[in-house]
């Protein structure tokens, strides 16, 4: 990584901002709608879907994750 800096700073730091941003993306914001959706089933008394539907999204995410890594 440190080479990659030496030879072009720009490069590399457009690859270090593209990293964060894949990573944020990836995992920080699916955590958060999967977190405000259970809180807002569970705000309405619903506790089957507090579960079922953060759950399903769990697994579309996964799903879709899985199918760009393996078959892109």
């Amino acid at each position: 990584m440190i080479e990659a800096f030496e030879e072009s700073p720009i490069l590399a730091s457009l690859g270090l901002v593209t990293f964060i941003i894949v990573i944020f993306s990836v995992f920080v914001i699916p955590v958060m709608v999967i977190i405000s959706t259970y809180n807002f089933f569970k705000k309405r008394g619903n506790k089957k879907l507090s579960i079922l539907i953060p759950s399903l999204l769990l697994l579309i995410h996964i799903f879709l994750i899985s199918y760009i890594i393996f078959f892109q």
